[in-house]
């Protein structure tokens, strides 16, 4: 199962939309399109475990959430 990042446009501003699980593009763009949300594409990586967190780069510029 994968995680679909989508957005939605509301009142002319751009907002981050709800995450779609699905096992395909076709069935994440089917479950947008029922929404009215635009995809956006999907997460690659996730992170298993603290050590796996503590080994990213941090610059900056990075924002942790």
């Amino acid at each position: 199962m994968k995680i679909w990042i989508t957005s939605f446009v509301w009142d002319d501003d751009e907002y981050e939309g709800p995450n779609i699980l699905a096992e395909t593009l076709e069935k994440a763009q089917y479950l947008a399109n029922l929404q009215g949300l635009t995809l956006e594409g999907h997460l690659i990586d996730n992170l298993d475990s603290v050590e796996d967190f503590e080994l990213l780069e941090r610059t900056e510029g990075t924002m942790l959430h």
